[in-house]
C-alpha cells in the first residue's frame, strides 16, 4: 500500500485543509503528500496570515508549524480558540522539538496532535487521516443529534395537533345541526351528538344498546330491512356508505341521508363507521318539483320540450274549427355543433337562449313554440288567413335568424333551415306533422341549409334511403365489402408511376358498387367518417406491406383527410399511431386536405398541418383553386403539394380562363417551393400544355382508371406503362 492511501476516501471528502508554515519548502513537501488525496489545501505563511484565512475562509483541519517569526504556532493556535467562530477546528502542529514540553504547551494551546519534523509521509496521513475521521464522525453526530431533536419536537407538535383536533372536533360535533353518530358494523348508533340526541330524545349517557332501540323505534318500517340488508353485505365493514331512509320527526316523516366512512384500528381493519346524517326532505321536494318541470320544459331555453308541445298541439289541433288552416314548423339552427366544439357549450346554450327570444318575439301569442332537440325548435302556427301565410312566416324568421348574435364577446352568424307540414284535415295528428315537418328540414339542411321547404312524401323516402344507407355503412366496417381502389400518379415527362391516389368504393348488397359520391357526406354527416378513414388506412398498410414482401416497390401513396379530422387536437397522434402499429413510416403517405376544411379554423387547422409534416407525412392541398380563400391562405400552410382542380384542366388548352388560371396556380406554387400535380388528364393535349407550364406530376384517365388492389400491383410491375384499359373520353371520370 502507498504512502498516500493512508487517507480513507469518506475522510478526504469535501475536506479542506489549512497549512501554515513560514518556510515554503516546509509548504511545498505538505502538499506535495496531501495532493493525491482529493483535499482542498490553502496556504498560509504567517500566524497573521493564517488568522486571516481563517476569517475568510472554511477549514476542516490546520496543519500548523510551531516556529514562526512574530507569532508562533502556540500563540496563533491559542487566538483560533478564542474565535468562536474558528474555535472547533482541529490544529496538528508541526516541530522539529521533541521534548514532551513542547508537545504539552502544544495540547495547552489547543492543538490535538503534533507530527515533528522532518515529516514522516506515512505518518503525517495517519495523523490527519485520523483527525478527518473523527471529523467526519463528529458531523454525522451531530446530524444525528438534530434529526431526533426535530423527530422529538414533531412529535411533539403532532400530539399537540392531535389534542387540540380532538378538542374541537368534540365541540365541532357536539355544536353541529347535523346528526352525527359512531355506528357499529350492523348498523346501530353507538354514541351520538347533541343534535342525535335531541332528535332521538336520548340521554348524554345512554349505553348503546339502548341509544340502537331508540332509533329503530324512529326508522320507517319499510325501510328497516332495506338498512339491515344493506350491512349485511358488507359483513366486514365498506369504506364508505351512502343511503337514505325515512326517520319519524314528531309527527312527520322526514328524508334523512347518512353519509359514513369506515372507522379503522390501527391495523386497518374496520369496526364500524363515523356517520353525519342530514334532514334532505326540502331538497328532495324540490328535486321532485324539478323532475316534473323537466319532464314538460326544456333546461336551457326554458320552452315546451318535446313531450309538452305534442301534448298541447294535439289539444289545440282538436279544438279548432275543422277547416280552419293550421301549419306546423321545424326549425333547425344550421352550425350550431361548429360553435359547441370550438366555443363551448356555454355559447352555444347562450345562443340557444337567444335564438329562442328572438322567436317568442316574433310569434303571435297564440302560436305554440318549444325546443324539441339539440338544435330544432318548432312552432305550431295558428290563425293563419291561409296555407301561403306560413311560408311567409318561415321566410320571416329564417331573415330573423341570420343577424348576428352577441355571445359572450364573439359575434356569431349562424342560419336556419325550416320545414314546413300542414294538415287540412280536421284529423291532423301533432305527432305526425313534427316528423313530416323534421324530414323536410333534414332536406332543407341536405341542400345546404338556410332554406326553407315544405314537406314532400319523397323526402320521407329519401331520409328512409340515409338512415338504411347509414345503418349498412356502420355494418360494412371490417367486410369485404369496403374495397381500396388505386388511379395512378405519373411523373408527366416520361409518365412514370410515381404515385397513386386511394380512394374507397362500397360494394352493396342492393346498390352494387358506389362511388364516394354516395356515401362519403353520409359518413360526414353522421361521424362515420373518422373510423372509416383510419379503415382505410389499415387496409391501406395491409396492401401495403403484402405488395412489398412480394418484391414491388411500392410509390408514394396520397390518401384523402376529411374537414372533421382538423376538429380532432391528437388528430396527427392519432394517424402515427395507426401507422406505428402496421409498422410503416408516415414518409410513405401523402394526406390531401381540401381548401374548406383550411378556412372552417385557419389557426387550429395550420397546427395540426404542422404536427402532421413534423412527423413525417407529405401534404397535399386538394382541389386547389375551388375555394374562396386559397390566396389568403396558402403561404400560412406547410404543405409540400398543389394539387390543381380538374374543373380547370378539362378546359385546356383550348379554354383561354382555364389557361391563365391553370398558369396562376402553377407560378404560385412554384415561388412558394411547392410541387403541383393536375387531376384529370384524359387528353395528349392538356398534358401536354401542363408539362410546358411546369406542372411535374398528373393523374387522370389518361394514365389510368382507379383500379382495384390486384390490377394496380400489376401495374407496379410496369412503372413507366399508361395503363392499356384507360380510353381518353370527353368530359370527367
Amino acid at each position: 500500500m502507498s504512502e498516500s492511501a493512508v487517507i480513507t476516501a469518506e475522510a478526504a471528502e469535501s475536506a479542506a485543509l489549512l497549512l501554515v508554515d513560514d518556510n515554503p519548502r516546509n509548504i511545498q513537501l505538505l502538499a506535495s503528500l496531501l495532493a493525491a488525496e482529493d483535499l482542498d489545501l490553502a496556504y498560509a505563511t504567517s500566524g497573521e496570515e493564517a488568522l486571516e484565512s481563517v476569517e475568510n475562509g472554511d477549514f476542516d483541519l490546520i496543519l500548523l508549524d510551531v516556529m514562526m517569526p512574530q507569532m508562533d504556532g502556540f500563540e496563533t493556535c491559542k487566538r483560533l480558540k478564542a474565535n468562536p467562530a474558528a474555535a472547533h477546528i482541529p490544529v496538528i502542529f508541526l516541530t522539529a522539538k521533541t521534548e514532551p514540553e513542547g508537545a504539552l504547551e502544544g495540547f495547552a494551546s489547543g492543538g490535538v496532535d503534533y507530527v515533528t519534523k522532518p515529516f514522516h509521509g506515512a505518518e503525517l496521513l495517519a495523523r490527519v487521516n485520523t483527525q478527518l475521521e473523527l471529523l467526519r464522525h463528529r458531523r454525522r453526530l451531530a446530524e444525528r443529534n438534530a434529526a431526533l431533536e426535530r423527530e422529538i419536537e414533531r412529535r411533539k407538535q403532532t400530539e399537540r395537533e392531535l389534542w387540540e383536533l380532538h378538542q374541537q372536533s368534540r365541540s365541532f360535533l357536539e355544536n353541529m345541526r347535523d346528526f352525527a353518530c359512531q355506528r357499529d358494523l350492523g348498523g346501530c348508533p353507538s354514541k351520538v351528538n347533541a343534535a342525535g340526541r335531541m332528535l332521538l330524545d336520548t340521554a348524554e349517557d345512554v349505553p348503546p344498546a339502548a341509544l340502537c332501540e331508540a332509533w329503530r323505534r324512529l326508522v320507517h318500517p319499510q325501510d328497516l330491512p332495506m338498512l339491515a340488508a344493506l350491512f349485511s353485505t358488507h359483513p366486514e365493514g365498506s369504506e364508505y356508505i351512502r343511503i337514505e331512509y325515512r326517520l319519524r320527526v314528531g309527527s312527520d316523516w322526514r328524508w334523512i341521508q347518512a353519509l359514513m366512512e369506515a372507522a379503522k384500528r390501527p391495523d386497518g381493519a374496520i369496526h364500524g363507521y363515523y356517520s353525519v346524517e342530514r334532514d334532505v326532505t326540502e331538497q328532495k321536494q324540490a328535486e321532485a318539483a324539478r323532475i316534473r318541470e323537466l319532464e314538460d320544459f326544456d333546461g336551457v331555453t326554458g320552452l315546451r320540450n318535446r313531450n309538452r308541445f305534442i301534448q298541447e298541439a294535439r289539444y289545440l289541433l282538436g279544438a279548432r274549427p275543422p277547416e280552419a288552416p293550421v301549419a306546423l314548423m321545424m326549425l333547425s339552427l344550421d352550425r350550431l355543433g361548429r360553435v359547441r366544439d370550438t366555443l363551448g357549450y356555454s355559447v352555444a346554450d347562450l345562443l340557444l337562449q337567444l335564438a329562442a327570444e328572438r322567436l317568442r318575439s316574433h310569434l303571435h301569442g297564440n302560436d305554440l313554440l318549444a325546443r324539441v332537440g339539440d338544435n330544432e325548435f318548432s312552432i305550431l302556427l295558428k290563425d293563419l288567413a291561409d296555407y301561403a301565410e306560413a311560408a311567409q312566416v318561415a321566410q320571416r324568421l329564417r331573415h330573423l335568424m341570420r343577424r348576428p348574435y352577441q355571445a359572450e364577446g364573439y359575434t356569431l352568424h349562424v342560419t336556419a333551415s325550416l320545414g314546413i307540414a300542414s294538415e287540412p284535415t280536421a284529423d291532423a295528428d301533432a305527432a305526425a306533422l313534427l316528423q313530416e315537418a323534421a324530414v323536410a328540414t333534414e332536406e332543407a339542411k341536405r341542400r345546404g341549409g338556410d332554406q326553407e321547404l315544405h314537406f314532400r312524401a319523397a323526402y320521407s323516402r329519401l331520409a328512409w334511403d340515409h338512415v338504411t344507407l347509414e345503418g349498412d355503412l356502420r355494418l360494412a366496417m371490417g367486410l369485404p365489402d369496403l374495397e381500396l381502389h388505386f388511379q395512378p400518379q405519373v411523373r408527366l415527362g416520361d409518365e412514370a408511376l410515381v404515385g397513386a391516389e386511394v380512394l374507397i368504393r362500397w360494394n352493396h348488397k342492393d346498390h352494387g358498387l358506389l362511388g364516394p359520391n354516395r356515401f362519403i357526406p353520409l359518413a360526414e354527416n353522421s361521424g362515420l367518417i373518422i373510423p372509416l378513414t383510419e379503415e382505410i388506412l389499415r387496409r391501406l398498410i395491409g396492401h401495403i406491406r403484402s405488395w412489398e414482401a412480394g418484391g414491388l416497390v411500392v410509390p408514394t401513396m396520397a390518401v384523402n383527410l376529411s374537414g372533421q379530422h382538423f376538429r380532432r387536437p391528437r388528430m396527427a397522434a392519432e394517424l402515427a399511431a395507426i401507422l406505428a402499429e402496421g409498422r410503416i413510416e408516415p414518409d410513405r403517405l401523402e394526406l390531401e386536405i381540401t381548401e374548406t376544411s383550411v378556412i372552417d379554423d385557419p389557426q387550429q387547422t395550420i397546427g395540426i398541418l404542422e404536427e402532421l409534416r413534423g412527423l413525417g407525412f407529405q401534404l397535399a392541398i386538394d382541389d386547389f383553386g375551388t375555394g374562396y380563400s386559397s390566396l389568403s391562405y396558402l403561404h400560412q400552410l406547410p404543405v409540400d403539394k398543389v394539387k390543381i382542380d380538374r374543373s380547370f384542366v378539362q378546359g385546356l388548352p383550348a379554354d383561354a380562363s382555364s389557361r391563365r388560371i391553370v398558369g396562376s396556380i402553377i407560378d404560385l406554387s412554384s415561388g412558394m417551393g411547392l410541387s403541383t400535380i393536375a387531376e384529370g388528364i384524359e387528353q395528349r393535349a392538356q398534358a401536354q400544355f401542363l408539362t410546358e407550364r411546369g406542372c411535374r406530376q398528373g393523374q387522370g384517365y389518361l394514365y389510368g382508371r382507379p383500379m382495384g388492389a390486384d390490377e394496380f400491383a400489376s401495374r407496379l410491375t410496369q412503372p413507366s406503362s399508361i395503363d392499356p384499359s384507360a380510353t381518353p373520353r370527353e368530359g370527367g371520370p
